[in-house]
């Protein structure tokens, strides 16, 4: 069994529970929040190829027979179906990635914070390390999620 097929361990009970898609944005970033928020220059470092997961995966997947590139966490994000390398790699990105990684590469045109909740709730994750912060994200107050 090696890094990218092992079953997450159990999470911690005291984690926060991400809140429903709906809750958040769907907006990528303008080019002013581009330029201030991304370490990304240029097509070849930003979407598919976002400098910040790569180098967020590069370093939580250093263990890993075949590292996942930055094109494979932007395809999971998008995917309906996903397969259980797409499940460790948003599990990986979720739990590992800090503060300015989520927003970085949300500047980077990785995601849309509502495309990243959605994908990790379908990856089972809504029990996650980035969700305090995710949630501090969304455009809806708590109050109304139902």
């Amino acid at each position: 069994m090696t890094a990218e097929t092992r079953p997450p361990m159990a999470e911690p009970q005291h984690r926060e529970t991400l809140r429903q898609p709906e809750a958040f944005p769907d907006t990528e970033a303008s080019p002013d929040e581009t330029r201030r928020l991304s370490r990304g220059r240029g097509a070849e470092e930003t979407g598919r190829n976002s400098i910040t997961v790569k180098m967020r995966l590069a370093g939580s997947c250093a263990g890993w027979p075949r590292r996942p590139k930055s094109s494979e966490f932007y395809d999971a994000v998008r995917a309906e179906a996903l397969n259980s390398r797409q499940r460790a790699i948003l599990y990986v990105f979720a739990q590992e990635a800090e503060w300015y990684e989520l927003i970085g590469a949300w500047a980077e045109g990785a995601y849309t914070l509502r495309q990243l909740v959605a994908a990790l709730h379908r990856a089972g994750h809504s029990h996650c390390r980035a969700a305090r912060r995710l949630n501090g994200w969304a455009m809806v107050p708590a109050e109304e999620d139902e």
